[in-house]
């Protein structure tokens, strides 16, 4: 077993091993990963973060001895700056939010390449961090304020504070415990379906009745006992399934 991670800010990961296939997530800066297999400069791996598997550019990897990629899976910390700079052996570049960089001070080695944070991370409050993406693009695949998905947003909003889901609404929505719209408190999450039942959006339950969530860009909307009702039409955007307590 190989295994590496990811060294640029984003790295798509597709459905197959070329540049137009199907973008089904992304690595961020840190993102330890395992190599199940590879295919000249394609590469399939497997998230050491939620077990998320995918092809990626080999380009766009750091490979890691079993010790180092253990080591940083247990001093890895979460990036709460957004645009944030960093210095690295190869260069500046911009992070975005929920890069992996190291827990305690600016200065964080991942395996031999030292990088350093041009200021010192600053964690937010849960909810505060989540209305930082409003305006964001929804991207199908994407988990960061360049374009994010329904699920790649709640993911990454629970990460902040070190609560650790998986990627996709329908491995999300087995979580937790469920409770009823009466009971809704801010914080819990909120499912929707198709007529046939399938999950197929997420959002994170603000105070007042009101619904953050990715869909065209990430927005705050009303959610009352059907679903979400968009304060733009006027006219229910997703039918309500299920609340869940992480």
């Amino acid at each position: 077993m190989q295994f590496g991670y990811c060294k640029v800010a984003l790295s798509p990961m597709r459905s197959d091993k070329k540049d137009s296939a199907e973008m089904v997530n992304q690595l961020v800066f840190g993102e330890a990963i395992e190599i199940i297999n590879n295919d000249a400069n394609w590469i399939f791996i497997k998230s050491s973060y939620d077990g998320y598997e995918g092809w990626i550019d080999e380009k766009q990897i750091n490979y890691l001895s079993q010790k180092d990629h253990s080591n940083w899976i247990e001093n890895s910390s979460f990036l709460f700056s957004n645009h944030q700079q960093i210095s690295t052996p190869y260069g500046k570049q911009t992070l975005y939010s929920g890069a992996f960089v190291g827990k305690t001070t600016t200065a964080f080695s991942i395996g031999s390449q030292l990088y350093r944070l041009t200021k010192k991370n600053q964690p937010k409050p849960f909810i505060t961090f989540a209305k930082q993406f409003l305006n964001t693009s929804y991207l199908w695949g994407g988990k960061s304020s360049v374009g994010i998905d329904c699920s790649g947003f709640t993911q990454l909003v629970f990460r902040s504070h070190k609560i650790f889901i998986p990627r996709d609404a329908s491995q999300q929505i087995h979580l937790g415990r469920e409770v009823t719209f009466k009971e809704k408190k801010e914080g819990d999450l909120a499912f929707f379906t198709k007529p046939t039942g399938k999950v197929i959006h997420v959002g994170l339950i603000l105070k007042n009745s009101r619904i953050i969530h990715a869909s065209g860009r990430v927005k705050i909307d009303k959610i009352d006992a059907t679903g979400i009702l968009n304060l733009e039409t006027g006219t229910y955007s997703h039918r309500l399934y299920q609340i869940k307590r992480i």
